[in-house]
């Protein structure tokens, strides 16, 4: 018994949206998962990651963003920035 259903043109391009986010999510928590995403970013990696400007990256050093220095490179650990973020904005949310 097959079942069809008539999608508007709004409705067809909502269903795409969503299932190509939903996607997108998966195959990037497999790639997390199996250690495929870099655990080590570079600045500019780094600014992709986050969505900000190397500016910005460079106050949030200031503020605590851990780093790590090993013979003049500079590298993030993504673990490291998500925990940082995370107790990052439990502390300003404490200050309001």
């Amino acid at each position: 018994m097959a079942v069809e259903i008539t999608l508007s043109p709004d409705q067809e391009t909502s269903l795409r949206e969503y299932m190509y986010t939903l996607m997108v999510d998966e195959v990037r928590n497999a790639r997390i998962a199996v250690h495929l995403e870099n655990r080590y970013l570079s600045k500019k990696e780094t600014c992709e990651y986050l969505g900000i400007a190397n500016n910005t990256l460079d106050k949030w050093i200031d503020a605590g963003l851990p780093i790590i220095h090993l013979w003049g490179v500079v590298r993030f650990q993504r673990e490291e920035i998500d925990k940082w973020l995370r107790e990052y904005s439990k502390a300003q949310q404490g200050a309001v």
